[in-house]
C-alpha cells in the first residue's frame, strides 16, 4: 500500500465509492472526449496558459492509487470495471471530496471559470489554477519543463477562501495528433 493511502475495504468506504461512481464516470468521459491527447489553451484578458492532461496524472487527481498502474486504471475505468481490491484511497479522506468535485469538470472548462495564480491550499502547492466561478472545483497546475502546465491537484473548494483570480474568456484545445482545434468556451 502506498504511503498516505489505505485499501478500499470498509463497508462504509465501498458504499460511498459506489454512490460516487457515476460522478467518477461522468468526469472521466469528459476528460476522455474533450481533454486527453490535446493541448488546452486558456485565456484571460491578460494571461494565456497552456495545459496538458496525461493518463499518468488522472489517478492522482481523484486521490486514487491503482495497484495495476495508471494506464490500466484508465483502461479499467473507461470499461467501468475497476478491481476494487487493487484500488486505494487517501487516508486523509479527500478522495471522495475530489471525486465529487470532479463531476463539475465540464462546467470548469465550458462555463464561467477563473484563472488564479500560485498558491498553497490544504498543504498542496501549485503554480496556477483554474476554478469554477462558483466555489466548487479547483484544479491546481504546476509548470512542467516542456512548457505546459500539468494538473497536480484537485480541490473541493466549497466553503473555502480562494483567490478570485481573472475571468477565463476563452478555452480551446488542439489535438496533438491531428491538429484539429475545438473551442470549449469563447466569451470574447
Amino acid at each position: 500500500i502506498p504511503k498516505g493511502y489505505k485499501t478500499l475495504s470498509s463497508t462504509e468506504d465501498i458504499l460511498i465509492f459506489n454512490k460516487l461512481s457515476n460522478a467518477l464516470y461522468v468526469s472521466v468521459d469528459y476528460i476522455d472526449n474533450k481533454l486527453l491527447g490535446k493541448q488546452i489553451f486558456i485565456f484571460t484578458k491578460s494571461k494565456e496558459i497552456t495545459m496538458k492532461i496525461s493518463i499518468k496524472n488522472i489517478p492522482h487527481l481523484y486521490g486514487l492509487y491503482y495497484g495495476y498502474g495508471s494506464r490500466r486504471f484508465w483502461s479499467d475505468l473507461k470499461k467501468r470495471r475497476l478491481d476494487l481490491k487493487k484500488l486505494f484511497i487517501k487516508k486523509d479522506g479527500t478522495t471522495f471530496q475530489k471525486i465529487s468535485a470532479m463531476q463539475s469538470i465540464q462546467h470548469l472548462f465550458e462555463n464561467e471559470s477563473r484563472l488564479i495564480g500560485s498558491g498553497i491550499y490544504e498543504r498542496m502547492s501549485f503554480d496556477s489554477a483554474i476554478r469554477t466561478n462558483k466555489l466548487i472545483l479547483l484544479i491546481g497546475l504546476v509548470y512542467s519543463e516542456n512548457g505546459n502546465f500539468v494538473p497536480n491537484t484537485v480541490l473541493d473548494i466549497k466553503r473555502k477562501k480562494i483567490d478570485t483570480g481573472e475571468d477565463i474568456i476563452k478555452i480551446y484545445t488542439r489535438d496533438i495528433k491531428t491538429g484539429e482545434i475545438s473551442f470549449l468556451k469563447n466569451f470574447e
